[in-house]
């Protein structure tokens, strides 16, 4: 798997755009499981942020919905201190949307992701959501942890 080079010499992407269907989760859970191992993440580090790109797409799909054409794209940037996902859905606003059915059922989910990461982000976006992703490649003492 070859990552392109993007301005910063010191940064590498991937890019991955596919049909918005639960079909494709393990396709999308396995590329990104191999970037991360590519950017030379440890085994558990990179089956974690499988899951949580499984997960986190799974929760769009089952909550928010998305229209029947759309695309998910994904961008996995392998930089000297993170790797991060970035993912891109072309739905209605699924977080923060106060009309939105089952909101509080996705922000759980979402706890699940978090839990598998170091950071979550979610940013509306014009044209859908977008979610990033990260793990740092030295990850924080948390508090429970001393």
């Amino acid at each position: 798997m070859e990552f392109s080079a993007p301005h910063d010499p010191s940064l590498r992407v991937l890019s991955l755009s596919i049909p918005a269907h639960r079909r494709h989760l393990p396709l999308l859970g396995a590329a990104v499981e191999a970037a991360a191992r590519e950017a030379g993440a440890s085994a558990d580090a990179a089956y974690a942020i499988n899951m949580a790109v499984v997960q986190a797409i799974s929760a769009v799909l089952r909550y928010a919905g998305t229209p029947a054409l759309a695309q998910f794209e994904l961008e996995c940037l392998d930089s000297p201190d993170r790797i991060q996902v970035c993912i891109h859905d072309q739905g209605p606003p699924w977080v923060g949307a106060q009309a939105l059915p089952g909101q509080a059922d996705t922000l759980q989910a979402f706890e699940l992701v978090r839990a598998m990461v170091d950071a979550l982000e979610y940013l509306p976006h014009p044209s859908g959501n977008r979610l990033k992703l990260t793990r740092f490649r030295t990850r924080p003492v948390l508090d429970d942890e001393d």
